[in-house]
């Protein structure tokens, strides 16, 4: 497997190593900044669709909680 995209970073996840193929995709192996593995596809690192494991999306809505005064917990 080719190792052009070992060591890349797309936005918070940097690539460790390639993975399986699945149906008909590339998959890698990414570390997210917070430490979470996950595998994500060669076409969501490219077009800008995965750039982190989902933390962010926690720190996203902490700050929306905040700025409305809302007690959403996640």
């Amino acid at each position: 497997m080719s190792d052009e995209l070992t060591g890349k970073q797309f936005g918070f996840l940097t690539v460790l190593t390639g993975s399986e193929n699945r149906k008909y995709e590339r998959y890698w192996l990414c570390q997210c900044v917070c430490g979470i593995q996950r595998e994500v596809s060669e076409r969501t690192l490219k077009n800008g669709k995965s750039t982190h494991c989902g933390c962010k999306r926690k720190d996203v809505f902490k700050d929306i909680n905040e700025l409305f005064h809302l007690n959403i917990v996640f």
